[in-house]
């Protein structure tokens, strides 16, 4: 009877190894996959690769960033979403994960069940941008204007179910004003025409606000945040000029699947803080206008919570339906 102690003993450890909590022991012990839910060279794509040199850094073991680009980041993201929950493929996923699912009915995944979060990482907020033929030099006199000119005036977005779109949807009720949704295919034409003057008014991005205003004919009213920019020190936020319920930001976040482990989500909020604490990371994300709040995986899945009902609340007012571009 003694002498099949060891037998017993050598299956019950093999029966633990296959269990998730073992491989979660020894997470990561092969390379791990991350996906980017939009095209190289953009601050989703950017914070990829400093996460997969992080990890590289870390553990010896190789991180591969995967540009999958499409239907407003659900392509991507899917993918992560239907993906084995062993901490190998993960999500490196936007604020598009809150709006999309608000007006897109036909997202084949569910963000609230089907992702874990794991740390939103870093958020961009969004500046109010006017051409200089808008009679307005404050947020004030806009809503002013555009309240006794009724859809007159036109805001520009990268296209539907963007940031920019739901921004300016935002805008119009929190002032109460008509504005025309004039969607395009990006940013770049979006603040193109704006220049030209065939859109009046684009909520965009920092960076990418701070490149457009070195135009003449393009001027900024507002950052819709609760604080100044060290980029714009002379725009006021939408607080200060009193519409604080207007903040807007382009927020990037890390996402696992659903089940994973909470030893690999605690490993890989490690990987977060370690890759993103690092001054120069953060220096040279701070010069591209980006805050790097980098929470907890509990105080992320709250603020996912509270942000999806926010756009859902906007989408419905709005009455916007659609499919996310």
């Amino acid at each position: 009877m003694l002498s099949r102690l060891p037998l017993v003993g050598s299956l019950i450890a093999a029966v633990l190894i296959g269990l998730p909590g073992a491989s979660a022991q020894t997470y990561p012990d092969k390379n791990i996959r991350i996906i980017v839910p939009q095209g190289a060279g953009g601050m989703a794509d950017m914070i990829g690769r400093y996460l997969a040199n992080g990890i590289l850094k870390d553990t010896g073991q190789t991180a591969v960033v995967e540009n999958r680009a499409g239907g407003g980041t659900m392509i991507g993201s899917d993918i992560v979403a239907k993906s084995a929950s062993d901490g190998y493929n993960i999500l490196l996923g936007t604020v598009s994960l809150t709006i999309v699912p608000a007006i897109d009915g036909t997202v084949p995944f569910n963000p609230q069940t089907d992702l874990v979060p794991v740390s939103r990482i870093a958020e961009m907020p969004s500046v109010l941008l006017v051409h200089k033929s808008v009679p307005a030099t404050t947020l004030q006199e806009l809503v002013d204007y555009a309240k006794k000119n009724p859809g007159k005036l036109s805001y520009a977005s990268q296209g539907i179910g963007t940031t920019g779109h739901m921004a300016g949807e935002l805008f119009k009720q929190v002032a109460g004003i008509d504005l025309t949704h004039v969607p395009y295919r990006g940013s770049a034409p979006a603040a193109q025409d704006l220049i030209a003057g065939h859109v009046h008014i684009l909520f965009d991005a920092l960076p990418l606000a701070v490149s457009n205003l070195k135009n003449d004919s393009v001027r900024a009213l507002a950052i819709a945040s609760t604080k100044r920019s060290d980029a714009l020190p002379n725009v006021p936020t939408t607080t200060e000029a009193g519409f604080p319920a207007i903040q807007i930001a382009a927020w990037f976040g890390l996402f696992a699947p659903k089940d994973t482990p909470q030893p690999i989500i605690n490993t890989l909020y490690g990987f977060v803080t370690k890759t993103f604490n690092a001054p120069d990371v953060r220096d040279k994300l701070s010069t591209q206008g980006a805050d790097l709040p980098l929470t907890e995986p509990a105080a992320f899945k709250e603020f996912m919570v509270k942000d999806t009902e926010r756009w859902r609340g906007v989408a419905e007012a709005g009455k916007i339906k659609g499919q996310a571009q």
